[in-house]
């Protein structure tokens, strides 16, 4: 599990290298309404693609670990699915 959470590490830290990357390419294409446009739409996806690193490397990887732990009925309650009704 050490290597899922360092793999998303280094994800992590290159998407705001990427942004910056591309703030130099629309600056260097002068800015216009659609440049700037295709920048605040890259940043909007630049976020997400953070949250999604964040809750599929670090959150989902951490509860897996205390599920696969866990001792008696924690662990049994861990491989059911949750019930609606």
């Amino acid at each position: 599990m050490a290597s899922i959470v360092t793999v998303h590490g280094v994800a992590l830290g290159t998407v705001p290298i990427l942004f910056v990357g591309l703030l130099g390419l629309s600056r260097r294409l002068r800015l216009t309404d659609l440049t700037t446009a295709a920048l605040v739409a890259y940043g909007f996806g630049c976020a997400a693609v953070m949250r999604a690193v964040v809750a599929d490397g670090f959150i989902a990887t951490a509860v897996i670990e205390r599920i696969v732990t866990a001792e008696g009925p924690a662990r049994n309650a861990g491989g059911r699915a949750p019930s609606r009704c």
